[in-house]
């Protein structure tokens, strides 16, 4: 009887599988995608511990958490059945991880693991490499010169000390960062410096070559452009090298020249740059070289075709001739010129890059912080101390016995520095074996065509590099050591592996010598699909957040392709069969991979959900990038300015106030110069929402005044606005709310709490919310990148955007990539590049290439059942040749795809096999969050804390003074006079004479953005003058007056913490004045309560400071420049209240 061709791939594979987790021996993995690694690494464990090693022994590192998690979580539910499994069900487990015959001892361990790994102190190691490196610092914070206490620093925390860090390096005092500076600053502006600046940090071991010896760095960098001998004196060489282009006889190109002249348009050009060029004197010769260098050679750097007319060669038939051999000349001149430029000009930059990873690194030591990459680099700092492996393996439990590494092609160098010195011990040969334990040992699994992480480090070629050398050590030791390749896959059906395989073959050289897949899922069915490809010359970029009432027929193809992909989508939810599983097509079938977050994935994105489409959200979005960050962040600038029409027109339309397109019409339809605020009030009787709206923005206009941003944006998501975001943009919402307000806290702990500054931060802000991707989770269309998508699955895959990118300019090259590296970016102004920069070039290029490769490898593979691949070309967006489409298109011409058309008539082509075998049976998918009963608690409001956890503001103590609505010319005058008036009390009080009036006149000339005439601003700078040279205030804004004091300190029992705008303290007496643009209380009113407040707690944390003392404190109000002092009597009312509660 012959056996079934499934039957026996199934066999061989488990058979690999399991000989890969025998513990016996160290093991190489080499797994294609979906041959069930995980499997490998969990029975690997099981097995350690069924023949006795210890859980403290084990490490098993990981790429993600998300897979340390999901390994974790496999091992633990396998052993919680074992624990109640009958003895034959047990046994047939056992046998299914590679144990034939189990022993009795191996049983009676097999049942009592799970209870032993709940009673470890510790549970068993699995993690990220980083989580590792941690630990082992955490434990050894002394050796690694680390503070004890050291925390991972946020991006909040890292943001701010990297504005301290460029702030002193800028105003460096050593020689050699002045000296760059000011070279740096004839090139570039603050941002474009400080973009390449982040990228050169990067490269730390070059900025520690620099470190170590500026000279030898500087003639290491020129000497790679053979250029070394003129590292100190590049302006010299530029001069020597431009003028060695000067021909030693000048007639036969002057005479050239003049029969140019008697040509056309473009012969008269040349002939006038040529003569330019040779009238000039050495240092004309080298200024001007770019336009000397253009009479010869075209801005893609080749020379010209057409380098004399016909009618010229009439005149000078030898024209052409002598011109070739001047542009030969130019040409090689140019690529030496580009590189002594390209030296010249990145010393600097490294020179600045250097002191800036310098002092970002002690900023960050003194505060106790790291980043991840610090984790790595401290660790192996530690590790290579003399005796350190031995001391750190002593120290972690008796050391670390079996190292296990998952996604080993993804592991960077750095990282393998770390594992490598654990790993190295394992083939020493001098421990003694242990009878009741397996011997040391090594695992590692990975998959050279899956390596796409090469940003972040990774290199395949590191992989094979591994793999061989712990072979000849295991050689060298006399210790088992096996390479175990898994090639059948258990994911994809046979039309999915027969495409990628087919493409393999052909076209994807940059996963080296791929094998082909095994398919175990023989007989189920299964599906390729590719659409006609949609042309189209879009006449502009369509914005991500524009009407649904968009032209079908606008032309744009990207546009008409997400629309397209949209209806397909439509046509098989609940429509498509899955013969593989038995029933339709569900949203959470379907996997979209896109290859960036923006662009094309903003457009489909909306289109899905415009369609009602269940969409679950991105897995990782920029804070600022998320539409409700948008919407949360209006209503701020809105407090600031509430006659900025279009800010407030974006939060009324928000799910903050919700109102729709035809209320926001009849508010601004036919108002004349009325403002919209003044709309929303006077209408605000007309209609209901309107007036909802109306109460709510000036309540929020009261909240912003009193409270902190942390404060106001929480107020301001307490209720219903949570539920009105998630119900207009999804659940996932909240996580990029909740993020929100984490970075505001944060904020508010490192930086004076304004809104201004807060939303500053917020614009400069680069973080992040990142969801761990799973299989797993509710019925949505996910929409990913193929980075994220790594390790996943889904029974339908769409690739939507397959057609070839057009990329960007090229940036920074690395001439030294293989070793401590020597990053350049290459001058402007040069069509021609040095030979050895664009040799740099193409094999960054080639390695892109391959790595593409490798990424449209890891697409194709995540699906199951289907594949589905479409495109658009545009001019200038995206082309057909050699991109992914091209190989889909041509591999399923050779595979026989069949031609056919849609319900639509539009063309695609489809590959097919249809189901044999019985559907197999599903793996469980998680239903989503379900309602669940909650205790009584819950919906109990909690006691008021008697002290507050957490520094709070004086500003928050008391009821919210009143704020007079931003109504009418008169009120919307006033508060813009106020804006200008409170900008000018922070500016002028610090200056004297000249400086003052210059700066007096800028804040004049900058009024328009409040915006206020000359004729008023000039009044108001009048008013504040007036205030500044009042007898009794005069002091307070002279020398001794100190601005935007920070203050903290305990008040009745309350940490108190806040920001004086204006203190003045004599040996008698102290000032304080706070600034606000509120409406100043009428004549013989008294200051409202809540300023008195929090004047009386500033007043208190002065007395403390400086007891005796008298104080008084007022507010100014910036809409009159008016003063109005607190009634001494009512601040020691509120200071007494504070101390006797009761």
């Amino acid at each position: 009887m012959t056996t079934h061709p499934v039957n026996r791939v199934i066999r061989a594979a488990t058979e690999a599988q399991n000989r890969a987790a025998d513990p016996k021996r160290s093991i190489w993995v080499s797994a294609n995608a979906g041959t069930g690694k995980t499997r490998v690494l969990t029975s690997r464990i099981l097995r350690l511990l069924l023949d006795g090693a210890k859980v403290t022994d084990i490490l098993a590192v990981t790429y993600t958490r998300a897979a340390a998690s999901e390994m974790r979580n496999r091992l633990f539910e396998k052993l919680a059945r074992w624990t109640v499994m009958s003895g034959s069900a047990l046994e047939q487990e056992l046998n299914a991880i590679g144990i034939d015959r189990p022993s009795l001892e191996q049983r009676d361990r097999a049942r009592r693991l799970f209870a032993t790994l709940l009673d470890q102190p510790v549970g068993i190691r699995i993690e990220t490499v980083h989580a590792f490196a941690q630990s082992v610092l955490r434990r050894f914070p002394i050796e690694a010169g680390l503070q004890p206490w050291f925390e991972i620093a946020t991006n909040a925390q890292a943001a701010g000390i990297k504005k301290e860090t460029v702030a002193a390096v800028l105003h460096s005092r050593d020689a050699l960062v002045v000296d760059a500076l000011a070279e740096l600053a004839r090139h570039f502006g603050e941002r474009v410096l400080m973009d390449k600046i982040n990228k050169l940090i990067r490269y730390p071991q070059a900025l520690a070559a620099l470190r170590e010896n500026p000279a030898a760095f500087k003639r290491r960098l020129f000497d790679a452009f053979g250029a070394g001998d003129d590292a100190d004196d590049p302006d010299a060489a530029r001069i020597r090298l431009t003028g060695s282009a000067m021909p030693d006889d000048q007639a036969y190109l002057r005479r050239v020249a003049a029969a140019l002249t008697g040509g056309g348009t473009n012969d008269k050009k040349r002939a006038r740059k040529i003569l330019d060029w040779l009238d000039a004197d050495d240092d004309r010769r080298s200024t001007g070289w770019e336009d000397y260098c253009s009479a010869y050679i075209t801005g893609k750097g080749t020379i010209a075709d057409n380098l004399a007319s016909v009618a010229t060669l009439k005149d000078c038939p030898d024209a052409d001739e002598i011109l070739r051999r001047e542009a030969d000349k130019v040409r090689a001149i140019a690529q030496q010129l580009h590189g002594l430029d390209t030296a010249a000009l990145q010393y600097p930059l490294m020179v600045v890059a250097e002191a800036m990873a310098r002092e970002y690194g002690q900023a960050k030591t003194n505060a106790g912080l790291l980043e991840y990459d610090d984790l790595i680099d401290r660790t192996i700092m530690l590790l290579n101390a003399e005796g350190g492996v031995s001391w750190v393996r002593y120290k972690l439990d008796r050391g670390i016995n079996y190292l296990l590494i998952d996604e080993a092609q993804d592991t960077s160098p750095q990282q393998w520095k770390i594992l490598s010195s654990l790993a190295d011990e394992f083939f020493s040969g001098d421990e003694e074996a242990d009878d009741n334990a397996p011997p040391r040992s090594l695992f590692s699994v990975g998959d050279f065509k899956q390596s796409i992480y090469r940003f972040q480090g990774a290199d395949p070629e590191l992989f094979l590099e591994k793999e061989e050398h712990f072979s000849n050590r295991a050689s060298i030791a006399h210790k088992e050591f096996e390479r175990v390749d898994l090639n059948a896959s258990f994911r994809s059906a046979e039309p999915v592996l027969g495409l990628v395989d087919a493409i393999a073959a052909d076209d994807l050289k940059g996963i080296g010598d791929a094998t082909s897949h095994a398919i175990s899922r023989q007989g189920q069915g299964g599906f390729v699909e590719i659409l006609g490809h949609i042309k189209g010359d879009p006449a502009s970029k369509p914005d991500a957040f524009v009407s649904a009432r968009m032209d079908m027929d606008s032309g744009d193809p990207s546009l008409a392709l997400a629309r397209k992909i949209v209806a397909t989508i439509q046509s098989w939810i609940g429509s498509r069969w899955l013969p593989a599983r038995g029933r339709r097509v569900r949203a959470g079938d379907i996997l979209i991979l896109i290859r960036k977050r923006a662009g094309f994935k903003t457009i489909l994105d909306r289109e899905l959900r415009l369609a009602g489409l269940p969409v679950a959200g991105a897995d990782r979005i920029k804070l600022n990038d998320d539409i409700a960050i948008m919407d949360l962040l209006a209503p701020g600038r809105v407090m600031l300015l509430p006659d900025g029409d279009l800010t407030l027109a974006t939060v009324l339309k928000s799910p903050l106030f919700g109102l729709d397109e035809d209320h926001l019409f009849r508010l601004a339809h036919d108002r004349g110069k009325a403002s919209l605020f003044s709309r929303l009030s006077q209408m605000a009787g007309d209609d209901a929402m309107i007036g909802a709206a109306h109460d709510r923005f000036v309540q929020w206009l009261g909240l912003a005044e009193a409270l902190t941003p942390y404060a106001f944006f929480r107020r301001v998501l307490d209720g219903d606005v949570r539920k009105a975001f998630a119900h207009r943009l999804g659940n996932h919402v909240r996580d990029a709310l909740a993020e929100f307000l984490e970075v505001a806290r944060q904020h508010e702990s490192l930086f004076p709490a304004t809104m201004t500054g807060f939303l500053h931060f917020m614009e400069e802000s680069d973080a992040e919310v990142t969801r761990e991707s799973s299989n797993r989770g509710d019925d949505e269309i996910r929409i990913m990148t193929v980075h994220g998508a790594k390790g996943l699955e889904a029974p339908i895959v769409i690739l939507p955007d397959t057609l070839k990118a057009r990329t960007g300019q090229d940036s920074l090259i690395d001439l030294d990539p293989d070793g401590v590296g020597l990053p350049v970016f290459p001058a402007g102004n040069h069509p021609v590049r040095h030979p050895v920069f664009r040799a740099a070039l193409d094999d960054r290029r080639q390695r892109d290439a391959e790595e593409e490769d490798r990424l449209f490898y890891v697409a194709l593979t995540r699906a199951e059942d289907g594949l589905l691949v479409a495109g658009f070309e545009a001019r200038y967006q995206r082309s057909m040749a050699g991109s992914w489409y091209e190989k889909v298109s041509t591999a399923m011409n050779q595979l026989g795809a069949v031609s056919l058309k849609d319900d639509d008539g539009h063309p695609f082509r489809r590959l097919e096999n249809k189901q044999t075998a019985e559907p197999e049976d599903e793996k469980p998918r998680s239903a989503g969050v379900q309602p669940v009963d909650l205790p009584e608690w819950v919906n109990t409001m909690a006691a008021q804390e008697k002290t507050p956890p957490r520094p709070l503001s004086p500003s928050r103590f008391g009821a919210v003074p009143a704020v007079s609505s931003p109504v009418g010319q008169d009120r919307r005058d006033a508060m813009q006079r106020g804006g200008l008036a409170h900008r000018m009390l922070e500016i002028l009080p610090g200056l004297e004479g000249d400086a003052r009036r210059r700066a007096a006149e800028r804040l004049v000339a900058s009024a328009y953005s409040y915006p206020l005439d000359e004729d008023t601003a000039r009044a108001v700078l009048g008013e504040v003058e007036t205030l500044m040279e009042t007898p009794a205030l005069a002091p307070l804004f002279g020398d001794a007056g100190r601005a935007e004091v920070p203050v903290s300190g305990m008040v009745g029992g309350i940490v108190i913490s806040g920001v004086i705008d204006r203190l003045l303290v004599t040996d008698v007496k102290i000032t304080i004045v706070d600034f606000k643009t509120g409406t100043p209380p009428g004549p013989g009113q008294p200051l409202p309560e809540a300023y008195t407040r929090q004047l009386a707690l500033y007043s208190g944390l002065m007395q403390q400071i400086w007891p005796g003392r008298a104080v008084e404190a007022g507010v100014v109000f910036t809409e009159d420049a008016s003063i109005h002092w607190a009634d001494r009597a009512d601040m020691d009312t509120v200071l007494a209240g504070m101390a006797d509660p009761s």
